[in-house]
């Protein structure tokens, strides 16, 4: 065993504060809560709605990316044509993936929306 496989067989430090516990638990009650959001905007065409979460999105994380100071490392690797096609390919496919799951909670078939969303997370 070499010194870096070390640090990962670590316990955990003790007085670990629940701020990441937290952070779950709420990550997961806003989960839990979108498909109500979702349906009750049913009258919003899906692709405007996925369009909205990736417009602001964008914004907000070029935000925290410019509050951190690294958008020079977001410059540098869009500068990479292989790194870009990736974003491109992946940021497509999240995108219909979202677009998909707004139509079917818009639809009614929250049970199998949500259920196929979970099931298909690795």
């Amino acid at each position: 065993m070499n010194s870096s496989d070390e640090g990962a067989l670590r316990p955990p430090a003790a007085g670990l504060d629940g701020r990441g516990l937290s952070a779950t638990a709420a990550a997961f009650f806003i989960w839990g809560l979108l498909p109500l959001y979702i349906k009750a905007l049913s009258d919003v065409p899906a692709w405007q709605f996925a369009t909205h979460r990736l417009v602001w999105g964008c914004l907000f994380a070029i935000g925290l990316l410019a509050i951190g100071g690294a958008l020079g490392g977001v410059r540098t690797a869009l500068a990479v044509p292989r790194i870009r096609w990736r974003l491109a390919v992946s940021a497509t496919l999240v995108t219909l993936n979202w677009t998909l799951y707004i139509w079917g909670i818009g639809t009614g078939r929250v049970v199998e929306t949500s259920l196929g969303y979970s099931s298909t997370r690795c």
